[in-house]
Formats: C-alpha cells, sequence, structure tokens
C-alpha cells in the first residue's frame, strides 16, 4: 500500500530537521540525549497525529518500532529506544540527512513537506503538534539564516 509506505516513510524524515538545524551528522546528533529524547518525541507526535488524522503506517520493521515507540510511555519509549536510533549509524559518520544537504547548498527547505505536513495535519484535526512545530519553526530561522543552532539552544524550545 503506497499511501502506508509514504506515511512511513515520512515519520522516518521528521528528524532530519534536528540534524539540519544543529548541523550535526546522524550518529553525533542521535548520541546526544537531549536530542534522542526530541526524536523520540517528534516521531511520536508524528505517529499519533497520522493515526488520528486516519492515516496509517505500512507493516515494515520500522514501522512496527515507530508504532511501539508511540504507544508505550515516553520513559519507556526512551529507555528501549533511544540508543537503536544512534546505533545504525557510527559516531564518526559524516552523514547528513538530505534537509541538511539542501541547507548546506542553499537549497530550499523539505520541511514543510516533512514536519509542515504533520503540523498541517494536527491542525486540522485538532490536535497540537508542538514538536513538530518547534521544529519546523526553528528549521526555518536556521534557513533563513543559515546559523546553526547548538543543540541546547535548539532544546530550550522544547518540554518534555
Amino acid at each position: 500500500d503506497i499511501a502506508r509506505s509514504r506515511w512511513t516513510k515520512l515519520m522516518a524524515n521528521l528528524n532530519n530537521a534536528i540534524m539540519a538545524i544543529t548541523g550535526l551528522a546522524i550518529g553525533k546528533a542521535l548520541r546526544h540525549p537531549g536530542l534522542t529524547r526530541l526524536s523520540i518525541a517528534t516521531i511520536r507526535e508524528g505517529v499519533k497525529t497520522a493515526q488520528l488524522g486516519g492515516f496509517g503506517l505500512d507493516q515494515t520493521r520500522r514501522a512496527r518500532t515507530f508504532r511501539l515507540m508511540s504507544t508505550l510511555p515516553m520513559p519507556l519509549s526512551y529507555r528501549i529506544f533511544g540508543g537503536r536510533l544512534a546505533g545504525n549509524f557510527p559516531p564518526e559518520s559524516t552523514y547528513g540527512p538530505s534537509t541538511q544537504q539542501s541547507l548546506r547548498r542553499g537549497s530550499s527547505s523539505e520541511l514543510e513537506y516533512l514536519n509542515g505536513e504533520i503540523v498541517t495535519l494536527g491542525q486540522r484535526i485538532g490536535r497540537p503538534t508542538p514538536y513538530n512545530s518547534g521544529l519546523l519553526e526553528q528549521g526555518r530561522a536556521v534557513f533563513a539564516t543559515r546559523r546553526p543552532l547548538t543543540p541546547e539552544e535548539l532544546l530550550q524550545h522544547f518540554r518534555f
């Protein structure tokens, strides 16, 4: 089912904003405890918003992980999935997701199509989306100024 695969891919890409905003490679960003917490909170919010909006994820292992991540209490979700997120990327990796690459090239931001999709859906169904909204807002600012934020600067905009 293409629609479900699309929503699963969207959930995987919601965290692109974190690397673009901080300028950190994915392996380093996902080893920062606060950014890992933000990453999990962003995916959880995305999955719950999509489900409430009538959109499901596919049946891949990744989608099952996202669904489980979104149903467990946040502390347990963080404990279980915190290390797993970073485990796919070595700490010395210089890989940055497409949103970060767009920023480095001076291209336009795809954040409107990623985090913005969750924000728009949340508005339509009356569900607050503070994590995706915050990343969208901070991402717009970084794309406008071309000045990345430190993890601490980014995290001060969120409550967990």
